[in-house]
């Protein structure tokens, strides 16, 4: 990196190269974003994505935990309510049908990532309107 004096007494510039703090803007990936469009709409990479309404909730409360790991039982009281006893199956299937929705690969899964002990987690920001 160089220092260059632009004019006496302006102040200096700084040329050279500088590196990307935002670990998704290297290898060529520019960074993503969940934009909350609608109640049954989100943007992802400049993509209109229609959601069922369980996927929405699932998808707005990740969302709203970003990005922190929301744990499968969180995820199901927050989706069913007082009737998520024993629905963890629904919880695994209804996640799958929301990669299939958002991701570029559902079987390799970039938005939604399962964490370890039974939580998901929302691996791109979002942006509620």
């Amino acid at each position: 990196m160089t220092l260059v004096e632009n004019e006496p007494g302006s102040g200096v510039r700084l040329e050279g190269r500088i590196r990307p703090i935002n670990p998704t803007a290297r290898a060529g990936r520019r960074a993503r974003r969940i934009v909350f469009h609608s109640p049954d709409t989100v943007v992802l990479g400049g993509r209109f994505i229609r959601l069922r309404a369980i996927e929405y909730d699932l998808l707005k409360t990740l969302a709203m935990s970003f990005p922190d790991t929301v744990s499968g039982w969180r995820l199901l009281r927050a989706t069913w309510g007082q009737h998520a006893n024993g629905r963890f199956n629904y919880l695994k299937q209804y996640i799958q049908f929301l990669r299939t929705d958002v991701e570029r690969n559902p079987s390799v899964p970039e938005v939604i990532i399962t964490e370890r002990g039974g939580g998901y987690r929302l691996a791109v920001p979002p942006t509620f309107y």
